[in-house]
């Protein structure tokens, strides 16, 4: 029996995801099976990500031109899990912002407001 899911996220740039990813305190590991909750069960991956607190793999597979995540439903009820996955999105567009920024010559600066919320302003000269 599986209880592998998609979780409804997809992504187009893989470094970015990885800059991402690192940023939120997970590991991104260029791995290409990751593990269910059944220990004998090895999924194929483009990537994996280990998550702090969290026992099961984050699997990133290819679909299409993107890339969705993928795990175990139990992720979901970890608290590592949950709190990732909440954040990965917003973090995913930050690192977005900030690889074109620097591809593109300018400088940025990356603060966090009172209400945990990220600012990133980019000077363009």
């Amino acid at each position: 029996m599986s209880h592998i899911v998609k979780l409804g996220i997809t992504f187009k740039d893989l470094n970015v995801l990885k800059k991402a990813v690192v940023q939120l305190g997970a590991e991104y590991r260029s791995e290409y099976t990751y593990t269910g909750y059944y220990s004998d069960q090895k999924l194929k991956c483009e990537a994996l990500i280990r998550v702090p607190g969290c026992k099961w793999d984050v699997g990133i597979v290819k679909d299409g031109n993107e890339y969705a995540l993928e795990a175990d439903a139990f992720v979901q009820g970890t608290s590592g899990g949950k709190e990732f996955l909440k954040n990965i999105r917003k973090e995913y567009a930050a690192q977005q912002i900030i690889t074109t920024a620097k591809k593109q010559g300018h400088s940025f600066k990356r603060t966090t407001t009172a209400k945990g919320e990220t600012r990133i302003e980019v000077q363009c000269y």
